[in-house]
């Protein structure tokens, strides 16, 4: 077997070499680079799933301020359907309770006992029932996802004797 013997450097492949020290340099450089490029990428993927929930949280306000405003008109037809009996205004009451459920808007449950996030006690009866029982509803509350449009007006119970 025949051992080669490595071949001499051309003076211009021996410029292109670089000293240990410097590859060391090179190397920790293009690490700390590395680190900074996701750094930048972890960061902006962070702006980009801010701005989108500030999207949606801007888009839900004026969705929540519609709906609260609607209220009012779903409360005069409601209010219109118990002393007229015109199959218009049930149709009226109808498609636009129809509208605003297909937008998330659900009525607040009045049965039980009475919540403070969800009521508002606007008077008190005695009653046999278990003191703070929901007994009566002046006006229906709303809610859409989480958020309480309007809390229902109610008359909860109070022990006889206090």
């Amino acid at each position: 077997m025949i051992e080669h013997e490595p071949e001499p450097l051309l003076e211009a492949e021996e410029e292109k070499l670089i000293p240990h020290s410097e590859h060391k340099l090179l190397e920790n450089k293009y690490s700390e680079l590395e680190n900074r490029v996701l750094h930048l990428q972890a960061e902006f993927e962070n702006f980009q799933k801010r701005t989108e929930k500030e999207s949606r949280i801007k888009s839900n306000e004026g969705k929540i301020a519609l709906l609260k405003d609607l209220l009012v008109v779903l409360d005069e037809l409601e209010e219109a359907k118990k002393h007229v009996s015109d199959e218009g205004v049930n149709m009226v009451f109808s498609k636009l309770s129809g509208v605003l459920k297909a937008h998330g808007l659900s009525e607040i449950d009045c049965s039980g006992v009475y919540s403070p996030q969800f009521h508002e006690v606007v008077g008190t009866k005695l009653s046999e029932k278990s003191e703070g029982t929901v007994i009566d509803v002046i006006r229906k509350g709303y809610m859409v996802s989480d958020v309480v449009l309007r809390p229902s007006m109610v008359i909860i119970s109070t022990k006889k004797g206090e």
